[in-house]
């Protein structure tokens, strides 16, 4: 799911079997639990912050217990915004969004590659720092409940 139709039309053209839909994450068309891996590539940073969390939310909701999230986003050590460069009057709110859902006590970090826009190595200029950060869901949590 992407907001744009051609990168919507793109990955169906490239990837035939897979299903791709036009939309946003604050509001996603798939029943509860449908996925055993969410990828959120490079989409939290530009989500409006009066949406932020309903979209953290549709990825859990979407997620089943004992599946995986991927994120891919900027990795800052301190949350902050500034002005997005490619439309003016719209803004980058970059973090470590990996964060939101450990905090959750829901996912645990199963592995986190940091490097930069410039190469596949850390870079001490913050607005240059990304993650791929994999998260599991936790399944034995439901166990413990019971």
């Amino acid at each position: 799911m992407d907001p744009s139709r051609s990168a919507v039309k793109y990955a169906s053209q490239t990837f035939p079997a897979l299903t791709t839909e036009v939309g946003f994450g604050d509001s996603v068309p798939f029943d509860s639990g449908s996925f055993d891996l969410v990828h959120l590539g490079f989409y939290l940073y530009l989500a409006d912050r009066d949406d932020y969390l309903k979209c953290v939310s549709e990825a859990d909701r979407l997620l089943k217990f004992g599946g995986f999230l991927s994120i891919i986003d900027f990795d800052t050590p301190i949350p902050y915004s500034n002005e997005y460069v490619h439309k003016k009057g719209a803004f980058t709110h970059k973090t470590d969004n990996a964060r939101v859902f450990v905090a959750s006590g829901l996912y645990g970090v199963v592995n986190k590659y940091s490097f930069s826009h410039s190469g596949f190595c850390f870079d001490k200029t913050i607005d240059e720092r990304i993650a791929l950060t994999l998260l599991y869901k936790e399944s034995e949590l439901l166990a413990a409940c019971d």
